[in-house]
């Protein structure tokens, strides 16, 4: 017997199909017997993986070749798309029964040229996929602003040890919930998916920058501007009733202070972020004196005094008060 048709009774016996309806299919097709034979041994030769990407490719070429026959083509070119097709749906055939069979058992031939004897075995077909294990926390989380190295995964499969690809991006630059996948793949084609979710957030409270003292002219509401930093917009706010701020830091008296009155006001002025993480600081405004709003005071007085006796007398004086 040739090797030619001890590799087609191979897929013959793992179909479980007798030659002669073999036979018949490849008259079925109007192809001749060896070249159904040659593409029985090809077929015969593919992996789980080669089978299911050959077939992929032939119905793809098939589609293409049944919307171009009967166009502009020559008889001739029509007869040879043809001729085609019909050795396109034979293979799509045998790989379509190879697939059928190696969803149940593999079968494993080993001949010998120089002899009719032949060797088979049955082994189980592996079906399992990869387990895929994430290294690290999940979910994650990634502070706003920071850089994200993630953990990685790992998977074993029946043979070992396998790397996982990873695929999907963290923008750390933005705020919200993101996904690694991680996808294993192993020899007999068995895939196997697992994914990682990774929060952005914010947790970081804004830091003030400006002074805790300020220092303010009397008779004028004008103090400062109260700064801090943050990845995100900052808002501000003061405590009680004497001061006032902008959302964006200006402080400013609620009322013209008057140095002879009082010279020290203190406060809490709160810093808030976006995301609502906040930061306190207690500030101090100094109310300094303008002197050119010192009061001054100019007055004049004169008295007369009359008495009995031999003499009269009369006095004036001038006085000035600060």
């Amino acid at each position: 017997m040739t090797n030619i048709n001890k590799a087609l009774l191979t897929i013959i016996f793992s179909l479980g199909i007798p030659f002669q309806v073999l036979a018949n299919t490849a008259n079925d097709f109007g192809i001749s017997n060896d070249n159904f034979i040659e593409i029985s041994q090809r077929v015969n030769s593919m992996s789980l993986i080669e089978l299911t990407t050959t077939k992929a490719q032939l119905e793809a070429e098939q589609d293409n070749l049944n919307d171009s026959i009967g166009g502009t083509q020559s008889p001739s070119e029509n007869k040879k798309i043809s001729e085609r097709l019909a050795l396109i749906g034979a293979e799509l055939e045998l790989i379509q029964g190879a697939l059928i069979a190696l969803g149940a058992v593999a079968i494993i031939s080993t001949f010998d040229d120089d002899s009719s004897s032949s060797t088979t075995s049955v082994v189980p077909v592996d079906t399992s996929a990869p387990v895929i294990t994430i290294t690290g926390s999940n979910p994650a989380t990634a502070e706003l602003g920071s850089t994200y190295n993630d953990a990685g995964a790992t998977a074993i499969d029946n043979t070992g040890a396998i790397l996982p690809v990873a695929s999907g991006t963290v923008d750390t630059d933005t705020l919200g919930t993101y996904t690694i996948t991680y996808t294993a793949t192993d020899p007999s084609g068995n895939v196997a998916t697992a994914t990682r979710t990774v929060n952005v957030v914010d947790t970081t409270a804004p830091v003030f920058t400006s002074s805790a003292s300020f220092s303010a002219v009397e008779n004028q509401t004008a103090i400062g501007t109260v700064t801090a930093t943050d990845i995100q917009s900052v808002t501000f706010a003061v405590s009680g009733s004497e001061l006032a701020i902008t959302s964006s830091g200006v402080l400013s008296f609620v009322s013209a202070p008057d140095y002879e009155t009082k010279t020290t006001y203190t406060a809490t002025v709160t810093a808030t972020d976006a995301s609502s993480n906040d930061e306190t600081q207690s500030i101090t405004v100094t109310v300094t004196n303008d002197e050119t709003d010192d009061d001054t005071g100019t007055g004049t007085g004169t008295g007369t005094g009359t008495g009995t006796g031999t003499g009269t007398g009369t006095g004036t004086g001038t006085g000035t008060s600060t």
